[in-house]
């Protein structure tokens, strides 16, 4: 194990007295050209999502102002109807008490006509 770890260190240090300084240079610069560019690339992504993210923000800034705008409104409308409520109770309360006056009245009929039929009958018979 420790003679095959050697002959690796060797064959490393033999490839690496192989390459010249130029060639060591030449790689180094395609490196960081690689590099560069993957840099670029990543900031032209971050800046295409970036503008995603404004565009977004933008949309659900104007949704939640459509949203007040109609929490306002139905705000307003539940106010109408609950004053539409009120009145309306009023006059079923309204018409529950005429309701109850013509019952008496009714009531008072009825027991007229009740006195004029039976007084007509009975008078008949006696």
């Amino acid at each position: 194990m420790y003679s095959n770890l050697l002959c690796q260190i060797y064959s490393v240090d033999a490839i690496v007295s192989f390459v010249t300084i130029d060639e060591r240079l030449e790689a180094l610069t395609a490196r960081h050209e690689a590099l560069t560019m993957t840099v670029e690339l990543m900031s032209r992504n971050q800046e295409a999502a970036l503008a995603d993210i404004h565009s977004v923000h933008a949309e659900m800034q104007q949704d939640i102002k459509i949203l007040l705008r109609s929490q306002v409104l139905m705000s307003e409308s539940l106010g109408n109807v609950a004053g539409s409520l009120d009145k309306l109770t009023g006059r079923v309360t309204e018409l529950a008490e005429a309701q109850r006056h013509t019952d008496q009245r009714m009531d008072a009929l009825i027991l007229i006509v009740d006195e004029i039929v039976r007084g007509r009958n009975g008078g008949a018979k006696v």
